[in-house]
Protein backbone atom coordinates (compact mmCIF):
# COMPACT_ATOMS: atom_id res chain seq x y z
CA UNK A 1 0.00 0.00 0.00
CA UNK A 2 1.21 3.53 -0.72
CA UNK A 3 2.22 6.15 1.74
CA UNK A 4 0.96 9.64 2.37
CA UNK A 5 3.40 12.31 3.49
CA UNK A 6 2.02 14.87 5.92
CA UNK A 7 3.56 18.05 7.28
CA UNK A 8 3.49 18.01 11.04
CA UNK A 9 4.87 20.62 13.40
CA UNK A 10 7.94 19.37 15.24
CA UNK A 11 8.88 20.13 18.81
CA UNK A 12 11.22 22.92 17.65
CA UNK A 13 8.57 24.69 15.59
CA UNK A 14 9.80 23.47 12.21
CA UNK A 15 7.63 21.35 9.97
CA UNK A 16 8.66 17.75 9.71
CA UNK A 17 7.44 15.12 7.27
CA UNK A 18 5.76 12.13 8.84
CA UNK A 19 5.08 9.00 6.80
CA UNK A 20 1.87 7.17 7.38
CA UNK A 21 0.07 4.38 5.64
CA UNK A 22 -3.37 5.58 4.60
CA UNK A 23 -6.34 3.78 6.09
CA UNK A 24 -8.68 1.87 3.82
CA UNK A 25 -11.51 4.30 4.67
CA UNK A 26 -9.36 7.26 3.62
CA UNK A 27 -8.53 5.69 0.27
CA UNK A 28 -12.17 4.75 -0.37
CA UNK A 29 -13.26 8.32 0.45
CA UNK A 30 -10.70 9.74 -1.97
CA UNK A 31 -11.78 7.32 -4.70
CA UNK A 32 -15.49 7.86 -4.20
CA UNK A 33 -15.31 11.65 -4.01
CA UNK A 34 -12.70 12.47 -6.63
CA UNK A 35 -13.74 14.36 -9.73
CA UNK A 36 -12.37 12.37 -12.65
CA UNK A 37 -10.96 13.98 -15.76
CA UNK A 38 -12.78 12.09 -18.50
CA UNK A 39 -14.00 12.99 -21.94
CA UNK A 40 -16.20 11.42 -24.57
CA UNK A 41 -14.69 10.38 -27.87
CA UNK A 42 -15.68 13.02 -30.46
CA UNK A 43 -17.74 10.46 -32.39
CA UNK A 44 -19.74 9.55 -29.29
CA UNK A 45 -20.32 13.20 -28.39
CA UNK A 46 -21.51 13.93 -31.94
CA UNK A 47 -23.79 10.89 -31.94
CA UNK A 48 -25.39 11.84 -28.62
CA UNK A 49 -25.86 15.43 -29.79
CA UNK A 50 -27.46 14.19 -33.03
CA UNK A 51 -29.84 11.92 -31.12
CA UNK A 52 -30.76 14.70 -28.69
CA UNK A 53 -31.42 17.18 -31.54
CA UNK A 54 -33.67 14.62 -33.20
CA UNK A 55 -35.80 13.99 -30.15
CA UNK A 56 -34.31 10.70 -28.98
CA UNK A 57 -34.75 10.04 -25.29
CA UNK A 58 -31.46 8.97 -23.75
CA UNK A 59 -31.13 7.42 -20.32
CA UNK A 60 -28.30 6.17 -18.16
CA UNK A 61 -28.59 3.10 -15.94
CA UNK A 62 -25.56 2.58 -13.74
CA UNK A 63 -24.65 0.76 -10.57
CA UNK A 64 -22.57 2.32 -7.89
CA UNK A 65 -22.54 5.11 -5.38
CA UNK A 66 -24.42 8.22 -6.33
CA UNK A 67 -21.62 10.74 -5.79
CA UNK A 68 -19.05 8.67 -7.69
CA UNK A 69 -21.36 8.00 -10.65
CA UNK A 70 -22.64 11.58 -10.83
CA UNK A 71 -19.05 12.88 -10.84
CA UNK A 72 -18.33 10.61 -13.83
CA UNK A 73 -21.51 11.67 -15.62
CA UNK A 74 -20.67 15.36 -15.10
CA UNK A 75 -17.06 14.88 -16.17
CA UNK A 76 -18.22 13.25 -19.42
CA UNK A 77 -20.88 15.90 -19.98
CA UNK A 78 -23.52 13.18 -20.28
CA UNK A 79 -26.09 15.16 -18.31
CA UNK A 80 -26.29 17.49 -21.36
CA UNK A 81 -27.74 14.65 -23.44
CA UNK A 82 -29.74 12.51 -21.03
CA UNK A 83 -33.40 12.65 -20.13
CA UNK A 84 -33.28 10.18 -17.23
CA UNK A 85 -30.61 8.71 -14.97
CA UNK A 86 -30.96 5.68 -12.72
CA UNK A 87 -28.13 5.17 -10.23
CA UNK A 88 -28.52 2.03 -8.13
CA UNK A 89 -27.74 3.70 -4.80
CA UNK A 90 -30.48 6.28 -5.38
CA UNK A 91 -32.92 3.84 -6.93
CA UNK A 92 -32.59 1.18 -4.23
CA UNK A 93 -31.72 -1.79 -6.44
CA UNK A 94 -28.89 -2.86 -8.73
CA UNK A 95 -28.74 -4.44 -12.16
CA UNK A 96 -30.06 -6.92 -13.19
CA UNK A 97 -33.18 -5.98 -11.18
CA UNK A 98 -35.87 -5.61 -13.83
CA UNK A 99 -37.36 -2.58 -12.05
CA UNK A 100 -34.29 -0.52 -12.89
CA UNK A 101 -35.05 -1.09 -16.58
CA UNK A 102 -38.83 -0.82 -16.28
CA UNK A 103 -38.33 2.70 -14.97
CA UNK A 104 -37.41 3.73 -18.52
CA UNK A 105 -40.41 1.93 -19.98
CA UNK A 106 -42.67 3.85 -17.60
CA UNK A 107 -40.88 7.15 -18.20
CA UNK A 108 -40.84 6.72 -21.99
CA UNK A 109 -43.83 4.51 -22.88
CA UNK A 110 -44.42 3.14 -26.38
CA UNK A 111 -40.75 3.45 -27.29
CA UNK A 112 -38.05 1.22 -28.69
CA UNK A 113 -35.42 0.50 -26.08
CA UNK A 114 -31.74 -0.11 -26.77
CA UNK A 115 -29.35 -1.00 -23.97
CA UNK A 116 -25.57 -0.72 -24.44
CA UNK A 117 -23.30 -2.28 -21.84
CA UNK A 118 -20.21 -4.38 -21.20
CA UNK A 119 -20.86 -6.49 -18.10
CA UNK A 120 -22.06 -9.95 -19.11
CA UNK A 121 -22.88 -10.86 -15.52
CA UNK A 122 -25.65 -8.32 -15.11
CA UNK A 123 -26.10 -5.84 -17.96
CA UNK A 124 -28.18 -7.86 -20.42
CA UNK A 125 -30.35 -10.26 -18.40
CA UNK A 126 -33.25 -7.90 -17.66
CA UNK A 127 -33.36 -5.99 -20.96
CA UNK A 128 -33.26 -9.28 -22.88
CA UNK A 129 -36.25 -10.50 -20.84
CA UNK A 130 -38.08 -7.24 -21.56
CA UNK A 131 -37.48 -7.56 -25.30
CA UNK A 132 -35.08 -4.65 -25.59
CA UNK A 133 -32.33 -4.54 -28.19
CA UNK A 134 -29.09 -5.23 -26.34
CA UNK A 135 -25.64 -4.23 -27.55
CA UNK A 136 -22.41 -5.36 -25.92
CA UNK A 137 -19.19 -3.39 -26.27
CA UNK A 138 -16.29 -5.83 -26.53
CA UNK A 139 -13.45 -5.46 -24.09
CA UNK A 140 -10.33 -4.02 -25.68
CA UNK A 141 -8.35 -4.42 -22.48
CA UNK A 142 -9.97 -1.48 -20.66
CA UNK A 143 -13.02 -3.05 -19.07
CA UNK A 144 -13.16 -3.86 -15.39
CA UNK A 145 -15.54 -6.76 -16.07
CA UNK A 146 -14.14 -9.92 -17.63
CA UNK A 147 -15.98 -11.00 -20.76
CA UNK A 148 -16.05 -14.76 -21.15
CA UNK A 149 -18.84 -15.23 -23.69
CA UNK A 150 -18.40 -18.99 -23.65
CA UNK A 151 -18.97 -19.21 -19.87
CA UNK A 152 -22.30 -17.40 -19.51
CA UNK A 153 -25.91 -18.39 -20.13
CA UNK A 154 -27.63 -17.22 -23.29
CA UNK A 155 -29.80 -14.79 -21.31
CA UNK A 156 -26.63 -12.97 -20.23
CA UNK A 157 -25.46 -12.35 -23.80
CA UNK A 158 -26.20 -9.20 -25.77
CA UNK A 159 -28.06 -9.65 -29.04
CA UNK A 160 -25.45 -7.57 -30.87
CA UNK A 161 -21.77 -6.95 -30.23
CA UNK A 162 -19.63 -4.04 -31.36
CA UNK A 163 -15.86 -3.80 -31.20
CA UNK A 164 -15.69 -0.26 -29.91
CA UNK A 165 -17.52 3.00 -29.52
CA UNK A 166 -14.97 5.41 -30.94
Amino acid sequence: MGEILRHQPSSVGKKALRRETPRKETLLKIYREHKPQLSLAPFVKNLLAHWARNGRQIGILTDGRSLTQRNKIRALGLDDYTNAIVISEEFGSEKPNVNNYRYFEERFPNSTYVYVGDNLAKDFVAPNRLGWTTVGVLDRGNNIHAQHFEKVADEQLPRYVINAVA
